[in-house]
């Protein structure tokens, strides 16, 4: 996501934490361009014959696109689960946007 882009602006791997500069844009980071399309390459090459009963996805906006572009549109049902969740820390992208945000 948008936020691994501004770890390597910084120079390094070191997530973005609530005291790095500008670090607010980076709140629940979406996909890049980069992510989406390694999303669509993974659907091509991966998923062949996966047929899932269910796909089940944390409340993030970055999960929820890789979801969508890898699951959507094919009839399986979805489930938003705040338990499937990575973590609530102090990295700015592990900061939920609110559910009309989404």
């Amino acid at each position: 996501g948008y936020h691994n882009e501004a770890n390597h602006a910084y120079g390094d791997d070191t997530p973005c934490t609530f005291s790095t500069p500008d670090s607010w844009q980076y709140q629940d980071a979406r996909l890049t361009d980069k992510g989406i399309g390694q999303c669509v390459k993974a659907r091509e090459t991966l998923l062949g014959d996966v047929n899932p009963e269910l796909v089940v996805v944390s409340p993030f906006t970055r999960t929820l696109q890789t979801a969508h572009i890898m699951f959507g549109g094919k009839g399986y049902p979805f489930i938003v689960h705040n338990l499937c969740r990575e973590r609530s820390g102090k990295f700015t992208c592990d900061k939920m946007r609110s559910k009309t945000e989404i």
